[in-house]
């Protein structure tokens, strides 16, 4: 009796395992998407609108970036404090967090040309972050599922 409910709680451990897994890995996918939506729009009032940079912060229309208040963090903090204060940049993997604290320099700070050609490089390195973790996730899943099994399978032995 001991060994099958040990064998039920260990399954039950695998399979809530990889559906956090899959869970962080679809928060990951959220956040790359709003990303590049925020950093597009940013671009676009930057080179076409001309409007000041305060209200292109603001004009955020994403949830995922706006419930923990990165656009209003913006104007205080500048981009990398914002990211980590509000718990984006634990999503990012390095080159993108680095894309985007470049980005944060160049932005306000030199013409439109340039500001331009740091969102297109930011917008690059973000899309490819978001392919690369897209097509990784459902193999993380899998592979968390599989080792959570076969600890629980040594465990199990070991008992016995």
């Amino acid at each position: 009796m001991l060994k099958w409910t040990g064998m039920i709680l260990i399954a039950a451990c695998a399979v809530f395992a990889a559906l956090k897994t899959a869970d962080n890995g679809k928060k990951r996918l959220e956040i790359y998407e709003a990303l590049i939506s925020y950093i597009t729009e940013l671009r676009d009032g930057i080179t076409r609108l001309r409007l000041p940079l305060g209200e292109l912060y603001m004009r955020c229309s994403s949830d995922v970036l706006t419930s923990p208040g990165f656009p209003s963090m913006l104007e205080r903090f500048g981009w990398a404090d914002a990211l980590k204060l509000s718990g984006i940049a634990e999503m990012l993997d390095e080159r993108s967090f680095a894309a985007l604290c470049e980005l944060g320099a160049v932005i306000g700070k030199s013409d439109a040309a340039e500001q331009e050609n740091a969102c297109n490089y930011c917008i690059s390195r973000l899309q490819t972050s978001f392919s690369e973790i897209r097509t990784d996730a459902p193999k993380k899943t899998r592979m968390t599922s599989s080792l959570c099994l076969l600890g629980g399978v040594a465990i199990i032995i070991i008992l016995l």
